[in-house]
């Protein structure tokens, strides 16, 4: 738990890293539906190396890669550039992936995956769009499943859900206004 809370803390220092070549979400949650923003697929390629460029970066200085960054060569009005497509990021240097970040054709994130406990599953789920943070999951009891759903609006925190039971389905909705708790709603009898 104090790596979680170390990691968590940390994170956005840490930020300028990762993206994964195989889809971690799982499926069958209720909060988290498919019309909601920011939850487009990841296009698994984009952290394919099959004609892209890969970069690493040692961060520690012991001799093997920590962060790996995907360009790939598009054509814009002409020029011929190097957009960043992923980055993959070994965030505690053991060396094994941790953090994943997925961008668009632009270079613009789109999706953050973490492994918080670093046991080689994903953890937390960041879904961004047009540049700003619109919902983070996250799988408290590291079960696989999201179990605390968070939706922001112009980057502020509009509102949180829990799934208590941990069952995948929504049981405490707690709603912000200007950054502060609003109200909380309550499940008590399982119905929704």
């Amino acid at each position: 738990m104090r790596s979680l809370l170390a990691l968590t803390l940390a994170l956005p220092a840490l930020t300028a890293a990762g993206c994964k070549t195989t889809e971690t979400k799982p499926e069958g949650t209720t909060a988290a539906k498919a019309e909601q923003p920011g939850s487009g697929e990841k296009d698994k390629s984009r952290c394919d190396t099959s004609g892209k460029k890969v970069t690493t970066v040692d961060l520690n200085g012991d001799g093997k890669p920590d962060v790996w960054k995907f360009y790939a060569s598009v054509v814009d009005n002409g020029a011929s550039l190097e957009v960043l497509t992923c980055k993959e990021v070994d965030l505690n240097f053991d060396g094994k992936k941790d953090a994943y970040y997925y961008y668009d054709n632009a270079g613009t994130l789109t999706n953050e995956e973490y492994d918080l406990d670093f046991d080689g599953h994903v953890d937390m789920w960041v879904y961004d769009q047009n540049g700003k943070k619109v919902r983070e999951e996250f799988d408290s009891n590291f079960d696989g499943r999201p179990d605390i759903w968070k939706f922001y609006e112009n980057d502020k925190l509009v509102r949180l859900e829990r799934s208590t039971r941990k069952n995948g389905k929504v049981d405490v909705w707690e709603y912000y206004e200007g950054g502060k708790l609003d109200r909380i709603g309550y499940d008590t009898t399982g119905s929704g």
